[in-house]
Parts: C-alpha cells; structure tokens; sequence
C-alpha cells in the first residue's frame, strides 16, 4: 500500500505538470501549433522558416512570446484583425492560404491596401481568389496546375526567367498561374500550359502560350503584388536558382521608398485535431486572472513543503515575546524546580526541601 508520503509526493507531481502545461505551453506555440506548408515557424521541407529566419535576422525581428500574443515575430497567430499597424508603413506576406476569411478580415484587408498598405499574396490552389475577389481587381489565380516544357526533372518543375524583376531564373514546384494579369513581372515560357487534367501531355483542349507567374495590381492606396507559386520561399526551394534573390527583391520592390514592417499571416493555414487543443491552451492561459491563480497555487504549494509558514510563524512568535515579554512557559506550565522556586519566592516560610519532597510525588518536567 502506498505511504501517505509517497501520495503525496505524486499528488504534487501532477499538480505542477498540469500547472506547468498551463502557464509554459505558449512559450513553444510556433513549434507545437506550426507544421503547416508555408508556415515560418515549420522547419522541415515545407516550411518557410530559411526564407524568414534570415529577413527577421537582418531586421531584428525576435522578442518572447507572451501567452496573449496575437503577433508574434511580426506572424499574426489568429486573426488579421488583431494586427493594429499603420498601412502606409507596413506590407503583409500571405503564402498559400488554405484556409478561408472572415467577412471582418476581408474589410480589413481591403482597407489596409486601399490606405496605402501592400499585401504580398503567394497561392496556388488554395484561398487566394478569396481575397481577390473582395477587393474588386480582375486577377484571378487559375486554379489549374501549370506545365512547361521548360522544366527541370518534370514539367510540374517549371523554370522561368522572363520578367522585369532583374536577370534572374526561377524554378517553380507544381504552380499554377495568374489569368487576367494587368502588369505582369514575372511571365513562363511560350510553351506553357494548364494542364486541366492532369496527365502531362498538352492535349487538343489544352493551349500553350506565355502565363503569368508574378504580377503587380494597384489598389486604392496600396499595391497587390501576385505569386502564382508559394512554394518558391519554401525550405526545400528558396535556395535553388534565383528562388531566394527573387524573394528579397520582390520584398524590396515591394517595400519601395518608404521603410516598412514585414507581417506573415500564420492564420490561415488548415490544421488537424491535435491542433485544436493547442488553441484551447492559448485561449484559456489568455486569461491574465486565471494564470496568477495557478502562479499562487504553485507558490503556496513550495512555501508550504519548504515548511516556510511554521518558520515564519516560529520567527513570529518568538519576536513576540522578546517585545512584549511573553512568557512560553506560562503556555507550557512550569517546570517542577519552577515551581518550586515560585512558591519559596511567594512564603519564604515554608520549607524548600518539603516542597520538593512534595511534587516530587507529581509528574512533572
């Protein structure tokens, strides 16, 4: 049968486990929540966290992260809404948005551009049109996986060099492109095509011709720049070709004449089950109260194994009687010599030996 100690002992164990998840956890969200493609803070192939880590080096983009961070590194975690910055001084990176907007965060993003803000939005096959669409401009992402004769290993694996960007060459990773482009940048080969089903052959309902795959677009105030391929910034592509000369200078077009603070929306990415308890950690541990309550719990628990109390009382105690001359004995009782001595003090008459003689028949100290 367990010991009374050792119960304890894994009472308290689980008591500051839990508390530990509670309070700590949010400190390594990017790592738990971010394995999504895209994202900055994945680090395996499909990730982003090369192409950022270096522009948030160069820029000094790092602080901890709190449990009620909204924006973390300049990365918006939950909502556009929650990013208060001044547009005209600030560009927002949107790369292959699988998940899709809340009606709020579309008027914010129109607003943000037309005040002079500048959205980079990198997608392929995902929610891209989304926010195109509500902010009225005639660019679309087609939505149909683009093949090109000029290519390395695959046609899914176009390399482009066409555009304005400067003499550079991409290699792309299964994009698609942009239709209706006004101003395009960056444009395929002649012998491009969207391959609608899929089987890598032009076939007789398949044209070839010149595709956009970058492209700028005015809006209000503010600029809307256009990548038919995300995965260009990704881990496993930024470092081929030109890929990550281009990722910079498009970031420094986009910049222009005036400074301005990169944001990478994080919140759109679609996430699984495991996930969603992940978000319920950082809604609750949001909770300023409810965190100083397990920080009080955690503190009582310490002081009271430390055996802190019984000190601070004993040192209570004992003040107390060196200033208001408190005698422990009269709490305990006095002794048998005490005693004794007291009475003597009392009727000097009587006999000490007597009066021990008589306690001597008691119990006492």
């Amino acid at each position: 049968m367990m010991s009374p100690s050792m119960r304890r002992f894994y009472v308290y164990a689980i008591v500051l486990g839990i508390a530990f998840i509670l309070i700590f956890v949010p400190l390594v969200i990017p790592m738990l929540s971010r394995e999504a493609d895209y994202s900055v803070f994945n680090t395996e192939w499909n990730g982003t966290s090369s192409f950022y880590g270096t522009y948030a080096a160069e820029h000094a983009i790092s602080r901890p992260l709190t449990p009620s961070d909204d924006v973390y590194m300049n990365a918006v975690l939950t909502s556009l809404t929650k990013l208060d910055v001044e547009p005209s001084c600030s560009m927002l990176l949107m790369l292959g948005p699988s998940k899709g907007y809340m009606d709020d965060e579309l008027s914010y993003l129109d607003s943000f551009v037309r005040n002079g803000g500048v959205v980079i939005l990198a997608d392929d096959f995902g929610n891209g049109n989304e926010v195109l669409s509500h902010l009225g401009v005639s660019e679309r992402f087609s939505g149909e996986l683009l093949v090109d004769l000029s290519f390395e290993k695959a046609g899914t694996f176009p390399v482009t060099y066409q555009g304005t960007l400067g003499d550079m060459t991409l290699l792309l990773n299964h994009p698609s492109s942009i239709i209706n482009a006004t101003d395009p940048l960056i444009t395929s080969s002649p012998l491009a095509f969207h391959d609608v089903n899929e089987n890598g052959v032009l076939d007789e309902n398949e044209s070839a011709g010149t595709r956009t795959i970058v492209s700028q677009v005015s809006v209000g105030d503010g600029m809307l720049y256009l990548v038919s391929d995300p995965s260009i910034f990704i881990n496993d592509m930024v470092g081929r070709y030109d890929n990550e000369r281009f990722a910079f200078e498009l970031l420094a077009r986009a910049e222009g004449d005036t400074v301005r603070s990169l944001y990478v929306d994080e919140a759109h990415f679609s996430k699984d089950e495991a996930f969603r308890v992940v978000d319920v950690v950082i809604a609750t541990t949001s909770e300023r109260l409810f965190q100083a309550a397990v920080i009080a719990l955690l503190a009582f628990i310490v002081l009271y194994e430390l055996r802190i109390p019984a000190l601070v009382g004993g040192a209570l105690r004992s003040a107390t009687t060196r200033i208001f001359g408190v005698q422990e004995k009269v709490e305990k009782g006095l002794s048998k010599k005490e005693l004794v001595e007291e009475l003597h003090r009392r009727h000097p008459e009587w006999d000490i030996n007597a009066l021990y003689t008589f306690f001597s028949r008691f119990r006492t100290r």
